[in-house]
Formats: C-alpha cells, structure tokens, sequence
C-alpha cells in the first residue's frame, strides 16, 4: 500500500471538499436565501446589507438593544435581530425578537421561556411593554408558573 498515494489523494478530497463548501457558501450568502441581513441606518431604519463582510463589520459595535425591563428575577430583553429569521420567504421580515429570561420561574431551567418576533420597531416595542405588564401582573401573583404564554 502506498501512503504517499494516499497521503496525496486525502489532501485532494479535502481540497475539493472545501472549495465545494465555499461556493456553496458563497451562493448562499449571494442569493440572501438562508438569511437576509439587515443593518440599522443613521436614523435606526432596517436597511437590507447584501455584503455579508459589511454586516459583520457593523454588528460588531452595533448597539442593537431596544428595550431591556428586570421584573424581580424575570428579564425581558428586546433587540433588533439584525437578519430576518422569517424563513418561510413570505410575508413581512421578522427582524426584533423580545425574549423573557427566568431561573425560577422558567420551565426551561436559567434559559429563556419564549420569544416574540416583529417586522418593526414600533411592534418590537408595543409587544415588549405587553409582555413587561404581563409579567408585572404574574409577579404579583404567588406561586406563578408559565400561564398564558
């Protein structure tokens, strides 16, 4: 058995292996079909980044925070998701998220119950107060568990 010849030919399939991998990565990014990018403007608009390296440059210092409420040991965090996790390619862009985060309460042990998701800022934010008055409203109850979400 030759293991130069061997060697060789594993050296080649990795090769192949990892150009096929980026190309296919490559498509992927160039037709936005795994996940659309999004970036805030000057005055906090989503805007579409189509140049992934651009994105990444900008969510590295993006402040992306919306709404942020602590409620005795209940977190309720909103940001701007920063790529649209709509995959079903229809309808509008689901680019907030608010989240609740909860040891003691959470069915999830320390990680988050449930999440919400809104094409804008003005429903990101409307949803979030909703969710921070329903967990107001539950803290002020003994002995709550997750009701109602």
């Amino acid at each position: 058995m030759n293991t130069d010849y061997m060697r060789v030919e594993d050296e080649a399939w990795a090769e192949f292996d990892a150009l096929m991998r980026a190309e296919a990565e490559a498509e992927m990014w160039a037709d936005q079909k795994f996940f659309r990018l999004y970036i805030l403007d000057t005055n906090g608009n989503p805007v579409a980044e189509p140049d992934a390296a651009t994105w990444g440059r900008w969510a590295e210092t993006a402040e992306r925070h919306v709404a942020d409420d602590t409620i005795g040991s209940v977190r309720i965090s909103t940001t701007f998701l920063a790529m649209d996790l709509n995959l079903s390619g229809t309808g509008s862009p689901a680019l907030y998220e608010t989240m609740i985060f909860d040891g003691e309460h959470s069915e999830h042990g320390e990680d988050q119950w449930d999440q919400w998701r809104y094409a804008t800022k003005v429903e990101a934010l409307a949803g979030h107060n909703q969710i921070v008055a329903l967990v107001r409203e539950m803290n002020n109850k003994t002995n709550w568990k997750k009701e109602g979400f």
